[in-house]
C-alpha cells in the first residue's frame, strides 16, 4: 500500500466529463474516477505499476528482479510479455512485434491484422501498410502531422493547428471540416462538424485508454504527439510506441537512464507535476546547425535556456566532440534569442537550479542517430523533463 499526501486534480473537461485523479509526489496517478468508473493504481519505488483495481476487478503486475520489464499481468485480463535483448516487447496478448537495428517497431501482427511501418531519417513515421493498404504521413517543417495520403497520392485527411493545438480535421472523402475540442493537454475530446453536431466523441481513462462513444469520422490523434493505431491499440509516439492499457511504452527509452530510472514509464503526462511553480523561466530554443545556414524543419540545433531579461540567461545544448555518429558529448554554450526560443516552464527556482546544475555536469555520449547516445534534440527536452520530475518530488 502506498501512503502519501494526495492532491485532487480535475482535468476540467466540460465536453467529456470531469476526471478526478490523485497524485503522489513520488509517483504517477494513483486513482481516477470518470465515465469508466473508478480505478486505483499501486507502484513500486521507481514508478513501475504493481496493481490496478478497476471497478473492483484487480490486476497484479509482475517484474523480474533485475529489470523493469513487465513480464506478466495476473488477475482480470491476464497476459504475459516477452522481450528481445534490447528491451523491446516481442509478444503481448497474442500480438507479435519486430524491430529494426535502431529499435524501431517495423511490423506488428495481431490476429488477422498484419502491419508494417517505415520511418524518416528524423524518426517520424513515413508509411504504414495495414493488410495491404498503404497510409503515407506528411509533416510540416516543425514535424507536426499535417496530412495522410494513400499509395496513389490521394489525400485522406488533413490537419490544421493553432498555437500547437489541433484545430480542425479535413476529411477528404466528403470534403467536410471537423473542429477539435481539446482539454488543457491538447488531447482531443470531441469533433464537431460545421453544424456543430458531434461527429467524434471520446472519454479517456487516466493513462490514455480511449473509450469512443461516437465515431462518424476517423480521428486518430490522442495525447499530444500520439497517433492511434487501430491494428494494435497502441499509440505511435514518434520515437516509441505507447500502450495505454498498461500505461507504459513497449520499447525502452532510447536515451537510457537519462530519461529516468524507469525506462518504460509514462508518468510525464501527469499534469499534477506541473503546478505551483515560481522563480525563473525555462525555454526550449533552436538555431541552424553549424553546417547549415538556416533551420529546415527538424534539421536544427536545439538547446535549453533558463533565466529572464533582468537577470540574464544561462543556455546550453549537447554537441559532439568529434564524429556526429558517435563521440563523447560536450555542452555547447548558446544565447537566448526571443525569436528562436519558446517558453516551456513558468517561473520555478527549483527547475532553474536543476537545469543549471545539469548543464555543468559531464554530458552524455553524442550520437545523432540515437543508436548509442543522445543528440541535441533529445538532450534539451529530457534535461527539462528530468528536472521537472525531480522538483515535483520535492514538493510537499
Amino acid at each position: 500500500m502506498v501512503v502519501a499526501a494526495l492532491a485532487v486534480y480535475n482535468h476540467g473537461l466540460p465536453l467529456a466529463g470531469a476526471i478526478r485523479e490523485g497524485f503522489l509526489c513520488e509517483h504517477p496517478i494513483t486513482n481516477g474516477q470518470g465515465g469508466y468508473g473508478s480505478q486505483q493504481f499501486g507502484y513500486d519505488s521507481v514508478g513501475n505499476r504493481l496493481s490496478l483495481v478497476n471497478n473492483s476487478q484487480t490486476q497484479n503486475y509482475q517484474y523480474p528482479s533485475t529489470t523493469h520489464r513487465l513480464s506478466s499481468i495476473t488477475g482480470n485480463q491476464a497476459t504475459s510479455l516477452t522481450y528481445d535483448a534490447n528491451g523491446n516487447t516481442l509478444t503481448k496478448s497474442g500480438m507479435t512485434f519486430t524491430y529494426d537495428a535502431r529499435n524501431r517497431l517495423v511490423s506488428a501482427i495481431n490476429g488477422s491484422n498484419n502491419a508494417s511501418y517505415n520511418y524518416l531519417a528524423t524518426g517520424a513515421r513515413s508509411t504504414k501498410v495495414l493488410n495491404g493498404t498503404t497510409n503515407i504521413y506528411h509533416y510540416d517543417l516543425n514535424g507536426k502531422l499535417i496530412a495522410e495520403t494513400n499509395a496513389t497520392g490521394q489525400t485522406l485527411r488533413e490537419y490544421v493547428y493553432l498555437d500547437n493545438q489541433p484545430l480542425a480535421l479535413i476529411n477528404a472523402s466528403n470534403s467536410a471540416i471537423y473542429y477539435y475540442h481539446t482539454d488543457q493537454l491538447s488531447t482531443p475530446q470531441k469533433l464537431t462538424n460545421q453544424t456543430q453536431a458531434i461527429a467524434w466523441d471520446a472519454s479517456y481513462e487516466p493513462f490514455g485508454k480511449t473509450n469512443v462513444a461516437v465515431q462518424q469520422v476517423t480521428q486518430n490523434l490522442r495525447f499530444p504527439g500520439q497517433y492511434f493505431d487501430s491494428e494494435t491499440n497502441l499509440h505511435y509516439n514518434h520515437f516509441r510506441d505507447y500502450d495505454p492499457s498498461i500505461g507504459r511504452y513497449i520499447e525502452s527509452d532510447p536515451i537510457g537512464l537519462r530519461g529516468g530510472v524507469n525506462t518504460y514509464g509514462y508518468a510525464l503526462q501527469n499534469p499534477g507535476r506541473y503546478k505551483d511553480i515560481f522563480g525563473l523561466e525555462t525555454y526550449q530554443c533552436t538555431r541552424p546547425l553549424n553546417v547549415l545556414p538556416i533551420s529546415i524543419g527538424l534539421l536544427h540545433h536545439q538547446y535549453i535556456c533558463v533565466g529572464n531579461e533582468k537577470e540574464g540567461y544561462t543556455c546550453g545544448g549537447l554537441g559532439p566532440t568529434g564524429d556526429i555518429n558517435g563521440s563523447p558529448g560536450q555542452i555547447e554554450p548558446d544565447k537566448y534569442k526571443p525569436d528562436n526560443c519558446k517558453k516551456t516552464q513558468d517561473k520555478d527556482d527549483c527547475i532553474e537550479s536543476c537545469i543549471k546544475k545539469k548543464l555543468s555536469e559531464p554530458p552524455p555520449y553524442y550520437d545523432i542517430r540515437l543508436n548509442n547516445g543522445a543528440n541535441c534534440q533529445t538532450y534539451a527536452p529530457n534535461t527539462e523533463t528530468e528536472c521537472v520530475m525531480i522538483c515535483a518530488m520535492k514538493k510537499p
